[in-house]
């Protein structure tokens, strides 16, 4: 049985046949292009730069380029109703209110163990592996670990700030992290920990960590291996709710024109 990355497990809760199509190489059809598609990709890639200490010169403005570069790079040739400035200084508005809670991240003597780095063997490309966590610490002179997933939106209201973060309690992927840390790095992870972060209304951060109860954790693992298991065996079944959860779902025309 392969583990499977977090990325693909919540894609396969989603919508089993959603997963399937897309490893088959179907194109996703997106109704509405949004600059959240690729804000998200470059806030991230600085905040790895940040808390990997490689910096090469100033305090923000290395991390302010790659900004720039990465919304440069992947920004669409067709019309999209934005302009990339724009867009990058909303970008940037979001990146430094994360960068605010840092000693908040480093709280209790926090030191960085990993960034954006491989939890265990498998294949990457493939997503038959055990994942790759934003961030982890340790702490209180490493005694205990701390795992941490950035969560950026291009747009999110107050009244669904507060249940991004209440599901950071029961987050699978989270608790893969967690599960396979501890395994890496032989020290308990005491905490799970979301970052959540927007541009719209106004560019804001939150930071929300839960204990870590090691029973709970054990029952985790228990369903994610069901989870996996389901995923390597091909078993496939629509999810009707997912078809319209966040607008019409991308592969929306091709499920239906094959009659699933």
């Amino acid at each position: 049985m392969s583990v499977w990355s977090p990325s693909q497990v919540n894609k396969y809760l989603e919508c089993p046949v959603k997963w399937t199509l897309g490893r088959q190489g179907v194109p996703e059809v997106r109704d509405k292009w949004s600059p959240g598609l690729i804000v998200g990709t470059a806030v991230h890639a600085a905040l790895a730069e940040h808390y990997r200490g490689e910096r090469s010169h100033g305090k923000d403005e290395a991390l302010e380029e790659i900004v720039r570069a990465e919304v440069l790079v992947a920004w669409p040739q067709e019309e999209v109703g934005w302009e990339q400035e724009t867009v990058v200084a909303r970008a940037l508005g979001m990146l430094h209110r994360v960068l605010d809670r840092t000693p908040e991240v480093l709280a209790d003597g926090g030191e960085v163990v990993a960034v954006e780095e491989a939890l265990g063997p498998g294949e990457r490309e493939d997503g038959t592996y055990p994942g790759t966590a934003d961030l982890i610490t340790k702490h209180d002179g490493g005694r205990y670990l701390v795992v941490t997933d950035w969560k950026t939106h291009w747009s999110l209201d107050d009244p669904w700030v507060e249940k991004e973060l209440s599901e950071t309690e029961r987050n699978f992927q989270l608790h893969q992290y967690a599960w396979f840390a501890r395994q890496k790095y032989g020290l308990p992870v005491a905490f799970v920990r979301k970052v959540v972060a927007r541009c719209l209304p106004g560019p804001k951060a939150w930071v929300h960590a839960v204990p870590l109860d090691p029973r709970r954790l054990e029952t985790w693992y228990k369903g994610a291996e069901v989870v996996w298991a389901q995923m390597t065996a091909g078993v496939v079944f629509p999810n009707w709710q997912s078809c319209r959860k966040y607008g019409k779902c991308g592969y929306y025309h091709e499920c239906f024109r094959e009659g699933r």
